[in-house]
């Protein structure tokens, strides 16, 4: 839960400083309908500057084993702590 409530505070951190400078936060999926304009979950929204933020998922490497592991949301959401971790990977998380 704690997790997940870091993440709540992450987001919510950076909604408040894009609101604070006059960016509209539109949650959905897009698609471009010419370079200043979007198609938002059927809505058409029109801006001279348009900033797409997409999140990250975990992947998964192609590698012998890969079947034995979890990604970073897995781990995270573990009961308890293994004794032994190895981390595979050159993202933040595994850094």
């Amino acid at each position: 839960a704690s997790r997940t409530a870091y993440i709540d505070r992450i987001h919510t951190s950076y909604e408040n400083v894009l609101g604070k400078n006059n960016v509209d936060v539109i949650k959905g999926f897009a698609r471009f309908v010419d370079a200043k304009t979007l198609e938002v979950n059927g809505e058409t929204i029109t801006a001279d500057h348009i900033l797409i933020a997409t999140g990250g998922r975990p992947s998964h490497p192609d590698i012998p084993g890969v079947e034995y592991g979890i990604d970073s949301d897995g781990f995270f959401a573990l009961p308890a702590l293994p004794e032994r971790v190895a981390v595979v990977g050159a993202g933040y998380i595994a850094v």
